[in-house]
């Protein structure tokens, strides 16, 4: 009686065992397959999001910038030259230059990519790829970015317009009580700016595993 019982309870721990492993196998079978749909992938979605929203920023910031500086200094701009301009321009392309290669590899190091493009916006993009790369496995990240460019570009795409319309509207109205002229310019660049801070933290934000959960 004792080996029959001893058989009985060695059958069903086998039979336990098996149905948990298939269990562990059916799991892990439906979590690969939501991430291998992109658009299920919210860590990859939501630092996409951000990345368009900064992109678009950054974009109108462009196109808004060489204007309000040739702007003559009555329609509140700088009165700069067309050579005044592109020395600027010069001047920020190697300083960016330099920071991203030398400087912003230590940041990222000490706070993460989500922490330093919350300290300054000129870190927001490479952190915004790093962020998305880390969300996907190796084979999906061509598709990926593939996905994020594409969306990348349709906010790029409308940026330009959407800048030129409101300068053109900050011209005609330079003397109004509220923000006059190129204030109202700057103040909405700025409100875009700090929609895209919020877009940073919990629930919106959600960090791929890989980089750990305390760069909240």
């Amino acid at each position: 009686m004792h080996n029959v019982r001893e058989n009985e309870n060695k059958n069903i721990e086998a039979l336990e065992a098996h149905l948990n492993c298939c269990k562990e196998k059916v799991e892990q079978i439906s979590s690969f397959d939501d991430k291998k749909n992109l658009f299920k992938n919210w860590p990859l979605m939501s630092s996409i999001i951000l990345y368009c929203v900064f992109s678009f920023h950054d974009m109108a910031y462009t196109e808004v910038f060489s204007l309000w500086a040739e702007s003559d200094k009555k329609y509140g701009g700088l009165s700069l030259s067309s050579e005044d301009v592109g020395q600027v321009l010069s001047v920020t392309g190697v300083s960016l230059l330099v920071y991203q290669l030398f400087v912003y590899p230590h940041i990222n190091k000490i706070l993460g990519p989500l922490n330093s493009s919350r300290i300054a916006a000129v870190t927001i993009i490479t952190s915004s790829f790093i962020l998305q790369n880390n969300a996907v496995h190796q084979d999906q990240r061509g598709a990926a970015n593939g996905l994020s460019m594409t969306v990348m570009s349709l906010f790029k795409s409308v940026a330009p317009a959407g800048a030129g319309i409101v300068f053109s509207w900050a011209q005609k109205h330079q003397h109004t009580f509220f923000f006059p002229g190129d204030q109202m310019v700057f103040l909405l660049l700025n409100v875009v700016e700090f929609l895209g801070l919020i877009l940073t933290f919990k629930p919106f934000m959600a960090i791929p595993e890989q980089c750990g959960r305390d760069y909240y």
